[in-house]
């Protein structure tokens, strides 16, 4: 599945869990600091490549559990955070865990906690 170069901020609840045949998954130059855990958990037992090259990724505390899947699935060098280092060799420390992610510009979240500008795809109604 493609889905590369289409704004997404981020990915909500767990899309993937219904679509077991999924082996490739490209969301390259979105707008996208982290990626939650929840939306990858069934995935990371038959997915063969996941590709997130070119977002903007908070290297921080959310991130630790896709550095350790990271490590464990592929020798390749992976995504990059936004200051240029490797996420699977960025130093993240579970005693030194504190919120500190923040937004992309125009994914920013407003007083009433939506998103002002959400790319939010019904990944379920795509076709494999």
């Amino acid at each position: 599945m493609q889905m590369d170069n289409n704004q997404i901020c981020g990915i909500h609840g767990s899309p993937f869990n219904g679509m077991p045949r999924l082996r490739v998954l490209s969301l390259k130059n979105n707008m996208m600091t982290y990626l939650a855990e929840s939306a990858f958990q069934r995935l990371r037992t038959n997915i063969a490549v996941l590709d997130i090259d070119g977002n903007p990724l908070s290297c921080s505390c959310s991130m630790m559990w896709l550095q350790t899947w990271l490590r464990e699935m592929s020798s390749e060098d992976g995504p990059r955070c936004t200051d240029g280092s490797l996420l699977k060799e960025a130093r993240l420390s579970r005693q030194d865990c504190r919120s500190t992610d923040t937004p992309v510009a125009g994914c920013e979240s407003s007083s009433s906690g939506s998103y002002r500008q959400r790319f939010y795809y019904d990944i379920r109604s795509v076709s494999i």
